[in-house]
Order: C-alpha cells, then sequence, then structure tokens
C-alpha cells in the first residue's frame, strides 16, 4: 500500500495506517516545515519506504523539478547516497523492478545518468547533466 503525503499529519495517518511507502514525504505543517522525530522513528521501525517524486500544484515540487524534490531529503537528514539510493534502487525495489534496475550491475537494464561532480557527496550535482543513457541507448540522440 502506498502513501501520497506531504502533510505531516497524512503521513502520520499513512505510518498508522501501515502503508509500504510514502511518496513525497515532505513534512508541511500548517507554518511551514513541521518534522517530527516521533514519526521518522516510526518509518524507520516499522521499514516503511520513502520515494521521491515530483508534483504539480506543490510549492517547491514541480514536474521538472526532481533535483529539488531530492534535495529535500537533506533537510530530514538523509546523506547525499541514501537520497541517491532512494531515486534509484529504493525506488526500484518499490515498484517491483528491482530486478531490472535501479542498480550498476551486469545483467540489469543499461540506464545511466552521467553528470559533472559526485552526486554522492551533494545531490546537486545532478543538476549537471552530461549524458543520459536508457535501455543502453543514448538519450536525446
Amino acid at each position: 500500500m502506498a502513501a501520497h503525503a506531504h502533510g505531516t499529519e497524512g503521513i502520520a495517518a499513512a505510518v498508522a495506517a501501515g502503508v509500504d511507502t510514502i511518496e513525497h514525504c515532505t513534512w508541511m505543517g500548517r507554518a511551514g516545515s513541521d518534522v517530527r522525530a516521533d514519526l521518522v522513528d516510526a518509518i524507520a521501525a516499522r521499514g516503511v519506504r520513502l520515494l521521491p517524486g515530483t508534483d504539480a500544484g506543490v510549492p517547491h515540487a514541480v514536474f521538472d523539478g526532481f533535483v529539488s524534490s531530492l534535495e529535500f531529503f537533506a533537510h530530514i537528514g538523509l546523506a547525499p547516497a541514501e537520497i541517491v539510493d532512494l531515486a534509484t534502487s529504493g525506488a526500484a525495489r518499490a515498484l517491483g523492478i528491482g530486478g531490472d534496475t535501479g542498480r550498476l550491475v551486469a545483467g540489469l537494464r543499461a540506464d545511466l545518468l552521467v553528470v559533472d561532480g559526485d552526486p554522492l557527496a551533494d545531490v546537486a550535482a545532478l543538476r549537471a547533466v552530461r549524458l543520459v543513457v536508457a535501455g543502453g541507448r543514448r538519450a536525446g540522440g
């Protein structure tokens, strides 16, 4: 079961309901960001997967702003390497396609994003895209 939750109260309800994944999880409260340590602990204890994504109509989360959506996870304390894992292998596992994509290993789809910089040190490096390869073929060219 998946939950599309931006607000802290929605996140709390999703965790209480026993969801498997929470998409977005942006911790929006009435007066701004409302990250609650008790909910973070509950999410971790129950193994609820957080999945990044984009959304139209919500401040700072637009369809063409995926890196901004990823950078948000640093705000709640995730390291860049953890954020990249959420967006790649974590998302693939949650969608049930982890045996086909999401990791750089022999036998999986050849999906690559080549950037200037090291996104494992700074997620902002994902803004400097040099090459996209999807299914083993260069995208856009």
